[in-house]
């Protein structure tokens, strides 16, 4: 059971805790149908992501096994053969579709895990070779579980917090590619021969300044739902602040390849402060 964890990245699924973030924020998330049909559209994302997760590794299987830490992974090491995996991916397939049906909403449900999952079938067959274009390819990731959030809860995304998302997954991006480059130099992607760490410390520099400022105008709007309702969230700023430069901190002198789970869930204090910024904030948001 282990094998197939690791194959499906389990682990990555905190990310899709984005999908969540709408509705938490224009304080729907306790809403029966809205949490419902939130919480089934992470599972079906979530599916889907492993999907590309599967289709990755047997396309890459040679390569990982002389990859230092990709020669670990289940497909690589032959501890899954790719027949089950192609087997796993049907199964995977046959419930997003059923669920979608199942919910009354299909084409809301299934609209963008589709383009997600074609976004990153251009990026596995080839995308990932391009330097920036790489780098936009998994932003695009990021915002794609924002717009659907949006999309699930009937609030959509506003415009701060749109620049605030495209900015942070800029910041995660690049910090990927800085770890990357910074752990295993050129071998593992041919976009690494075009990245200096040079470059890539000025564009996370910018892109986390950004992404501070960004969310700063997205708790200062007054026009928004959250600020219309009375809570004043400018408070958590000081939060996101330190969160932001803690992740720099940990991703220019730890001890890491750059994935965002790895440094998230790898710092305990990391880990606590994240949850502790997010009890907050919850309180603030549905406190009366």
């Amino acid at each position: 059971m282990n094998k197939y964890i690791r194959l499906l990245r389990v682990n990555h699924y905190i990310k899709n805790l984005l999908i969540l973030l709408p509705a938490f924020l224009v304080k729907k998330i306790t809403e029966p149908k809205i949490l419902v049909i939130n919480l089934m559209g992470m599972i079906i994302f979530s599916f889907t992501a492993s999907i590309i997760y599967i289709i990755n590794d047997i396309r890459d299987a040679e390569a990982d096994r002389n990859h230092p830490i990709k020669c670990k992974r289940p497909i690589a090491s032959n501890q899954i053969l790719a027949r089950n995996a192609y087997f796993t991916m049907i199964v995977l397939s046959i419930i997003c579709m059923a669920m979608g049906m199942a919910s009354g909403s299909f084409v809301k449900l299934i609209s963008i895990p589709v383009i997600y999952f074609l976004i990153n079938l251009l990026y596995s067959f080839g995308m990932k070779n391009y330097a920036l274009v790489d780098v936009f390819i998994l932003m695009m990731c990021y915002l794609l579980r924002l717009i659907y959030g949006g999309i699930l809860t009937g609030s959509g995304v506003s415009t701060w917090m749109f620049l605030t998302m495209m900015s942070g997954a800029l910041f995660l991006s690049l910090g990927k590619r800085y770890g990357e480059l910074k752990e295993y130099e050129r071998i593992t992607r041919k976009s690494l021969l075009v990245y200096t760490e040079e470059f890539l410390n000025q564009a996370m520099t910018i892109s986390c300044s950004l992404t501070i400022v960004f969310y700063a105008l997205t708790c200062a709007d007054t026009n928004s739902v959250v600020k219309a309702s009375g809570v004043d969230l400018l408070w958590s700023v000081p939060g996101g602040v330190f969160l932001a430069f803690r992740y720099l901190l940990l991703l220019r002198s730890g001890d890491n390849d750059g994935d965002p789970i790895y440094i998230i869930l790898g710092d305990k204090l990391f880990t606590i402060l994240c949850i502790g910024f997010f009890i907050v904030l919850g309180f603030m948001l549905y406190h009366k």
